[in-house]
């Protein structure tokens, strides 16, 4: 009678065991499919180096891949952002290719001769940068997926706290940008490096001009 009712009370139990495997296996099919339709949607992948994890450009670098996978069917281009030791570390790897795009410090002294400014984050020393070397259709559709989807890149920074909500939050001269100073004209300064010339294209066709908060 023991093992009766031990079989009786097992099965039900088998059961719910082997039901929960199926739907555990199930969710991977469905996560592994909807990656791959969004790889599929993006026409080019690009990495973005970052320095370490714990620190501003890596944060920065987050916020940028966010924002460039938040529209992958609209612009068909997906990021990554990689952690790197460090500015010298980031410009070494965009010089030889493994990385299209890097998140600086305007003090870092490089070489300027392939390294190409696209943008910075006003009131910080933050530049995002690139290579002469990376093709100039993939610039120009970072460059618009930034610009045009800018409000959800500033929510991305308020969460990390690069960007402060209020203009009176933000300390002077300590490194916080604000909504107040945040604008399109601010992002092309605070850099001493040549804009590339693809985002150059993009900031000319929408009368985007360099200004000083």
């Amino acid at each position: 009678m023991q093992g009766i009712a031990s079989g009786t009370l097992q099965h039900p139990l088998n059961q719910a065991l082997l039901k929960m495997e199926f739907m555990k296996k199930l969710f991977f099919i469905v996560v592994t499919l909807l990656l791959s339709i969004s790889y599929a949607n993006a026409n080019s992948y690009i990495f973005i180096g970052a320095g370490p994890l714990t620190e501003e450009a890596y944060l920065v670098g987050g916020a940028i891949s966010k924002t460039v996978n938040n529209k992958i069917r609209v612009f068909r281009l997906r990021a990554s952002v990689e952690s790197t030791q460090g500015d010298k570390e980031t410009l070494r790897l965009l010089k030889s290719g493994d990385v299209e795009l890097g998140v600086v410090h305007s003090k870092t002294h490089a070489s300027k001769d392939h390294v190409r400014a696209v943008f910075s984050i006003p009131k910080t020393s933050v530049i995002i940068v690139t290579s002469d070397k990376t093709p100039d259709s993939v610039i120009y559709s970072f460059t618009k997926a930034i610009f045009e989807n800018l409000n959800f890149f500033k929510i991305q920074l308020k969460s990390m706290n690069i960007i402060h909500p209020k203009p009176n939050e933000s300390s002077v001269g300590g490194g916080l940008a604000d909504d107040a100073v945040f604008t399109k004209g601010n992002m092309l300064t605070g850099f001493s490096y040549t804009i590339h010339p693809a985002a150059s294209k993009y900031y000319k066709e929408k009368g985007i001009k360099p200004k000083r908060w």
